[in-house]
């Protein structure tokens, strides 16, 4: 990470600390508590960053990649910038934006009409993740309209599904729906499995957040029956991880914590470390409710760790409030 990180990491994890130390003073009728919540403290105040050895390995691949990059068409290089930005998402987010822009820049100079739509939908995901909607959506309606025009229905189903993102995240659920049911329709036509475990998977998530929790469960359990007739991992660790949480939507907090469970160990089985966070992050909510705060303290904690490491913000924030209630 750059000082520049580590330096905003820094400064969030000492409020936090600070916040939690009041907190022990006040829930002084926890005493059986202190410990633990000493030990977090520590542990929060001591900054955790990425290691040396991961380090090593990054930029080991990043020159390899380089050396390939004078040796290539403008178009293959595109792909060279996408995959470093893809490597360094969660290092470097700064670096990940410089990689992907000098990727579209690459190919809008060799006119490569499909490689612009997959290096604008790139962009518009890094400014997803980053919160920025609005240049998000801009760089995602884009990439339709190349796709729309060189007439790839593959493109426009991965448009339209970064599109119905955006509407999900300003709560148009009429909206979400209709781009996501564009998107399945094609996959549907064109037989893509993996892209249809997918759709089903974000079909499952806002009809949670419409509080149709029969959808909900429906199409959560076609991402899982797909995920196993398929073998897809990715697709078993979201799908349990999405029916965890419409679990705890309903109150049903035995079988959220069991499929939070069964999501962690796929996402641990392939390196999804944000995913793998957010499930720990599902684990401690859970266990708050029942009134676990053993539980509640360790899986916090853990989803604390790996979201100061990789700089997840989102996955942050929500871990400290656990850990503060």
């Amino acid at each position: 990470m750059t000082s520049k990180h580590l330096g905003i990491n820094s400064l969030r994890t000492y409020i936090s600390a600070i916040q939690l130390l009041k907190l022990i003073k006040i829930h002084t009728y926890k005493n059986q508590l202190y410990s633990a919540f000493f030990a977090l403290l520590l542990s929060l105040m001591t900054l955790s960053c990425f290691s040396m050895d991961d380090s090593l390995r990054l930029h080991k691949r990043i020159d390899s990649m380089q050396t390939l990059i004078p040796t290539v068409h403008d178009s293959v290089k595109a792909r060279i910038y996408i995959t470093m930005s893809q490597e360094y998402q969660t290092v470097d987010r700064l670096k990940a934006f410089d990689y992907a822009k000098t990727a579209l820049l690459l190919a809008n100079k060799g006119s490569d009409q499909q490689k612009i739509g997959v290096c604008l939908n790139y962009l518009g995901d890094l400014y997803w993740f980053s919160g920025d909607y609005a240049k998000a959506s801009d760089n995602y309606y884009k990439a339709l309209k190349i796709y729309e025009a060189l007439k790839d229905k593959a493109g426009m189903a991965i448009s339209y599904r970064n599109i119905g993102w955006i509407y999900q995240g300003q709560q148009l659920y009429k909206q979400t729906l209709e781009y996501y049911f564009k998107s399945l329709a094609i996959n549907l036509e064109l037989k893509l499995t993996r892209k249809v475990i997918a759709n089903y998977d974000d079909l499952g998530i806002v009809y949670k957040y419409m509080g149709n929790y029969a959808e909900a469960l429906k199409y959560c359990n076609k991402t899982i029956q797909l995920g196993k007739e398929f073998k897809s991992t990715k697709g078993l660790a979201t799908g349990h991880g999405n029916l965890a949480s419409i679990y705890v939507a309903m109150g049903q907090y035995d079988l959220a914590i069991e499929n939070y469970q069964l999501s962690n160990k796929y996402h641990q089985s392939i390196d999804d470390h944000y995913n793998y966070a957010e499930g720990y992050v599902g684990l401690a909510e859970c266990y708050f409710m029942i009134q676990n705060y053993y539980k509640a303290i360790e899986y916090a904690e853990k989803a604390a760790t790996i979201a100061r490491k990789y700089d997840y913000k989102s996955t942050a924030t929500a871990s400290y409030r656990l850990l503060a209630e």
